[in-house]
């Protein structure tokens, strides 16, 4: 037995799973080897990484000491991972003391003056020396791998004060869209237009997520205006920003850098402001002397897959009457992930990338950019190589992405998304610079595309549309708007035509199997449509499960109603009881008489990971008999309870 003088804190805290990223074992997941590989080539600066299912939720780095230096690359570390979004804590140790950090707190501005000790105490959560046994006991009880693995952490009255520390609000996507929403209302204060803001900067935030991921470089900034090594540089002059914008405009063929040479232009103040703001966000920093080079983002290592939340929580904040009005709320990306595990999973043993997906609403284009990368791994896998060629890449796009999309300035967003996903594989990543990327967007109105593309099609998706109907979809997936207010007459008249209730999803569902009658759907709708006893209600339910074969049906009513420090982070914009139903047309070769059920209900400790996680007591196998009755209280009950429930139900009633 160790004595505390030979305690490995590893060992002791039961971390034995934890991999070691430069020599993860054999046995680990795909998508823990993705999450393994992506760290280390980023240089995140960490030893070793703890899984909970596909999810890590711990970093761990060894360190010698804990001197100035060490400070100085744990804040480096904690910035990295801060960017990273997925994980809340840094354990950082050497044989005689662990300390805790709160990777879910923002990073501290470094400057010239900065005390990286004094600095790192405030992001500590807790900390032990090996001669401290109370402290060790405590660390032992909140910060084990039980306690992660069963979220304990956030039920524990002893754990009170420290669960006020861990911030929702102060992650990397919420600082960055506060940050965004008080730059817009400063530069409202000028008197400048909305939209011009909007327009100036989302160009920033794109181009900067091309700078920091390497497909802009000093030559090209140099060309704009000779001296210059990044956008920031750019931004000290107002012709050479313009100037940078206009190019950009013939680069991306319209399809995202909208540009006029009559618009008016920012003045250097005002583009001083937004070189601010994506230095340090809404810190007021004037007074400091900065760290040179410092910055708070890092869009090298921010996921593609978050400019479609900070875009799309962004205008909601900004203008919250339109998303209202739309029926639409951002889809988390754990949300996505757990859709795609289920219809476009990612392994050696997946290898068909010729799979065309459509995403009938795809707003701001999450569910396309994860497809889009899902069938990259999966051709890598098929030839057992890295696929870097631009023209192989950009074919993959052009044959199997599409989305439909009623709102102008989200496709643009949802085109950007798919370049930055095709420029993140591309070698070299610059490559862009010498030719147009692929026309994608298909918007007659847009009088700014040089070319109508075939993939992201701003159109109604009710309405009849030869173009799009015509192709033969393997997948369709995404998230509908929701609701029963201000609903389009092309839903209106089709609700009327097919009997069904006057809600803004149906529609989608039921024209899903038109879009793909031999392929599969996994779309996101109201779970009223599951429990309303009204006639129209079950109208619907009758097609959906008469006349299709219904595999699955996640209902994540209950997390709904989680306390806001619990579960906020994947429906904090939901308002009504969201499901995933997961069918197809036709009915398979070896029909089940059961449907799986899953009704998650341990919310706690989905707060703790970047994913959801399901426990075996929430899964529920149905008979597909009593799911189509038109009355059935099946799922109601299922949710809660169990068969057995059911029948003493039916046997009461």
């Amino acid at each position: 037995m160790k004595t505390m003088r030979q305690l490995n804190f590893i060992d002791y805290l039961g971390f034995e799973r934890m991999v070691n990223i430069q020599n993860p074992p054999d046995y680990i997941t795909d998508l823990q080897r993705d999450t393994v590989n992506f760290v280390k080539e980023k240089n995140f600066g960490i030893d070793g990484i703890y899984f909970c299912d596909d999810f890590p939720a711990v970093f761990t780095k060894q360190v010698n000491c804990f001197d100035n230096s060490t400070l100085k690359e744990i804040a480096e570390t904690h910035q990295n991972i801060w960017n990273f979004k997925k994980v809340f804590f840094l354990y950082v140790y050497n044989d005689v003391e662990i300390r805790i950090y709160n990777c879910s707190e923002k990073p501290f501005i470094i400057t010239k003056k900065t005390n990286y000790g004094n600095e790192l105490d405030k992001l500590e959560l807790s900390s032990a020396k090996i001669s401290d046994r109370q402290n060790l006991e405590y660390i032992n009880r909140i910060f084990s791998s039980i306690a992660i693995d069963t979220g304990i952490i956030w039920n524990l009255e002893e754990a009170h004060e420290l669960r006020k520390k861990i911030n929702l609000k102060h992650r990397v996507n919420e600082y960055l869209v506060e940050s965004l929403i008080r730059l817009t209302h400063d530069l409202q204060n000028d008197g400048l237009n909305i939209e011009l803001i909007h327009k100036n900067i989302l160009r920033s935030l794109f181009l900067l997520y091309l700078e920091d991921r390497g497909a802009t470089d000093e030559a090209f900034y140099n060309k704009i205006m000779e001296g210059s090594k990044s956008y920031f540089d750019i931004l000290d002059d107002v012709d050479a920003t313009y100037a940078l914008f206009k190019k950009l405009k013939m680069n991306f063929n319209g399809n995202v850098f909208t540009f006029d040479d009559n618009e008016v232009k920012f003045e250097c103040k005002d583009l001083k402001k937004i070189k601010k703001c994506f230095i340090s966000g809404y810190e007021n920093t004037e007074q400091l002397e900065i760290f040179e080079n410092w910055r708070l983002f890092n869009f090298e290592i921010i996921p593609i897959e978050l400019l479609s939340e900070i875009y799309e929580n962004f205008l909601l904040k900004i203008d919250p009457k339109k998303k209202k009005l739309s029926g639409t709320f951002f889809t988390p990306p754990s949300l996505v992930e757990l859709m795609l595990n289920e219809r476009l999973p990612v392994n050696n043993q997946e290898t068909d990338y010729e799979v065309k997906v459509l995403d009938p609403a795809c707003g701001s284009g999450i569910f396309l950019v994860e497809s889009y990368k899902r069938l990259i791994k999966r051709y890598e896998y098929k030839h057992k190589k890295k696929l870097t060629d631009y023209n192989k890449l950009q074919q993959l796009l052009l044959d199997n992405i599409y989305g439909i999309e009623y709102d102008s300035l989200s496709i643009k967003v949802a085109a950007f998304s798919l370049y930055l996903a095709l420029l993140e594989n591309v070698e070299p990543k610059t490559l862009w610079q010498d030719r147009n990327l692929p026309y994608l967007i298909n918007n007659p109105e847009d009088e700014s595309i040089k070319k109508q593309g075939g993939n992201l099609y701003k159109r109604d998706t009710i309405e009849k549309n030869n173009e799009i109907e015509s192709i033969v979809f393997d997948l369709v997936i995404g998230n509908p708007p929701f609701g029963t207010k201000d609903i389009l007459p092309t839903i209106r008249e089709y609700c009327n035509k097919e009997g069904f209730a006057k809600e803004k999803a149906l529609p989608f569902l039921h024209k899903a199997v038109k879009f793909s009658p031999k392929g599969k759907v996994a779309l996101i709708f109201n779970t009223k449509t599951l429990t309303n006893t009204g006639s129209t209600y079950a109208n619907f339910r009758k097609w959906l499960f008469d006349e299709c074969y219904v595999e699955k049906v996640y209902n994540f009513s209950i997390l709904r109603k989680a306390p806001k420090n619990f579960g906020e982070q994947l429906f904090r914009s939901a308002t009504v009881p969201i499901s995933i139903v997961f069918f197809q047309k036709e009915k398979p070769e070896n029909p089940d008489d059961r449907i799986i059920y899953y009704a998650p209900k341990t919310y706690i400790k989905n707060h703790i990971l970047e994913g959801i996680v399901i426990d075996s007591s929430d899964v529920k196998y149905l008979p597909r008999e009593e799911c189509q009755k038109p009355n059935t209280k099946i799922w109601k009950i299922a949710m809660w309870g169990n068969l057995q429930d059911i029948k003493l139900i039916k046997e009461l009633s």
